[in-house]
C-alpha cells in the first residue's frame, strides 16, 4: 500500500463522549483546521507509535465485516468484486465504522481511505444511514447514492475489462453503464473530489492529491488515552449495539 491518507471529516465539532464507546482496540485523535470550520477524526490501532496522523487504517477486529441488510445491493456487488479479485478496494469494515460514527455522533461524517496504489474509497453517512459511497475498484468506478448504485466500467490500456454485466438490475437499483470513460490520472481523485464537496472547501484537505503531504497540519484538540491493548469483553459486546 502506497502513500496512504485516512480520515473521517466533519463540518461540525463532535461531542467527545460518544467517542469513548469506540472499541478498546481503536485509538483516536480529533483535529481541526485553522479556521475551525472543518474537523478530522484520526482512527488507528490503540497504543501504536506513529509519526504522522491520518496515515493508518483503523483496526477492524472489533468491527462487523458484513454490511447492514439495507445495503444488500452493495453486498451483492462485493461478492462479484471478490470473485474478480478486486474486493480489497471495497472496504466493508471501514464503511461500517463510518456508519457507526455518524450514528453515535449524530452528525454527517465523510470517511475516506486512499493511496497511490489503487485504493480510493469514500463514504458519507448521516445518523447511521449511508448517503453516498464512491470508490474505484480496479477498472470499475462505483457510486452509491440514495439507494441507487451506478457502476461505470473504465477503459484502461492493457487491462482486460472486468465483466459485471450480470449485476445490471435496475429493479434492484443497480445500473451498469457502458465502458466508455478513462480513469482520472489525478492522485486520490475520488477522495479529493468527494471530500472537497462534502466540506464545501476550496481545495482538498490533509494533503489529498499531492505527494508533498499536508502544508499545514490540523490542530490536535482531543484524543483517546488508551494505554493498554488488552480488550474488555463487555465493552466489545456492547460497542456495536450502542452505536
Amino acid at each position: 500500500m502506497g502513500y496512504l491518507v485516512v480520515a473521517h471529516a466533519m463540518n461540525v465539532r463532535p461531542e467527545l463522549k460518544p467517542l469513548s464507546t469506540l472499541p478498546m482496540s481503536i485509538g483516536w485523535s480529533l483535529h481541526q483546521d485553522e479556521s475551525a470550520t472543518s474537523f478530522y477524526l484520526d482512527t488507528f490501532k490503540a497504543g501504536e507509535e506513529r509519526k504522522w496522523p491520518f496515515t493508518s487504517m483503523p483496526p477492524t477486529k472489533d468491527v462487523p465485516l458484513e454490511l447492514p441488510q439495507e445495503l444488500a445491493a452493495l453486498s451483492r456487488i462485493y461478492k462479484v468484486l471478490k470473485d474478480a479479485q478486486l474486493a480489497d478496494y471495497f472496504k466493508r469494515a471501514f464503511l461500517n465504522v463510518n456508519l457507526a460514527l455518524s450514528k453515535s455522533l449524530q452528525l454527517p461524517v465523510c470517511s475516506f481511505c486512499t493511496d497511490d496504489d489503487g485504493l480510493d474509497f469514500v463514504c458519507v453517512s448521516s445518523n447511521g444511514e449511508l448517503q453516498k459511497l464512491r470508490c474505484v475498484c480496479g477498472d470499475l468506478d462505483i457510486t452509491y447514492e440514495l439507494g441507487t448504485v451506478i457502476i461505470q466500467p473504465l477503459l484502461i490500456d492493457g487491462v482486460k475489462g472486468t465483466d459485471v454485466s450480470s449485476l445490471h438490475d435496475p429493479e434492484s437499483g443497480i445500473h451498469v453503464l457502458s465502458r466508455n470513460i478513462t480513469p482520472s490520472s489525478l492522485l486520490h481523485a475520488v477522495a479529493s473530489a468527494e471530500t472537497t464537496r462534502f466540506l464545501q472547501a476550496e481545495r482538498p484537505p490533509l494533503g489529498l492529491g499531492s505527494f508533498e503531504g499536508m502544508e499545514v497540519a490540523p490542530i490536535t484538540i482531543a484524543g483517546s488515552e488508551i494505554v493498554s491493548l488488552a480488550p474488555k469483553v463487555v465493552a466489545q459486546k456492547t460497542w456495536w449495539k450502542r452505536w
